[in-house]
C-alpha cells in the first residue's frame, strides 16, 4: 500500500479499509451488471458509478446508494419513484468506479484526473477512484483537490 501524506488518518483506519473493500466489490458488481449483455443497463453503461462513504456515530463506515450521480457531486435519496437530490459535502469519502472501457492510461489521463480533483474540491471530500477495466482491475487511486496518487 502506497504511503500518501494527505491520506494518513483515513488510509490507516482498518474500519475504513474494510468498508472500502466492500464498496469495491459492490461497485465492481454493479459495473459488470450494467455491461453484461443479459442485464445491460443503458443508463449506467459506460458511465462512472459511485457512492458516498459516511461515518456513523459508532465510528463505522456506511456506503450510500450506488448511482451515476456521485461523479457529479450529488446523491439521490429514493422517495418512491422520485429522487430527492442532495449535494455531497464534507463526507468521509466518495468511492467511484470507472467503466470497463477505461484502461489504466485513461484513468491516469489529464481529463479524468482533472475531473477527480474538481469533484474533491467541490465536495471537500476525498475521492477513491477504482479501475474496472482490463489492465486497471485491481487499481485504486486516491484523489483530493491537489493530489492524485495510486493507493493500491
Amino acid at each position: 500500500m502506497a504511503e500518501i501524506e494527505e491520506c494518513k488518518e483515513l488510509c490507516k483506519d482498518s474500519k475504513f479499509l474494510s468498508a472500502l473493500d466492500v464498496a469495491r466489490g459492490q461497485l465492481g458488481m454493479q459495473t459488470r451488471l450494467a455491461h453484461d449483455p443479459l442485464t445491460a443497463d443503458q443508463i449506467r453503461k459506460h458511465r462512472f458509478l459511485g457512492a458516498v462513504m459516511r461515518r456513523d456515530n459508532k465510528g463505522d463506515y456506511k456506503l450510500g446508494t450506488i448511482g451515476t450521480d456521485a461523479w457529479d457531486g450529488r446523491e439521490c435519496y429514493q422517495n418512491g419513484f422520485v429522487c430527492s437530490w442532495q449535494d455531497i459535502l464534507d463526507e468521509a469519502a466518495i468511492i467511484v468506479a470507472a467503466p470497463p472501457s477505461y484502461r489504466l492510461t485513461s484513468i491516469m489521463g489529464r481529463v479524468t484526473v482533472g475531473d477527480c480533483k474538481q469533484l474533491s474540491k467541490k465536495t471537500r471530500t476525498p475521492v477513491f477512484l477504482i479501475g474496472t477495466g482490463m489492465d486497471a482491475l485491481k487499481s485504486v487511486f486516491y484523489c483530493n483537490e491537489n493530489t492524485f496518487k495510486r493507493f493500491k
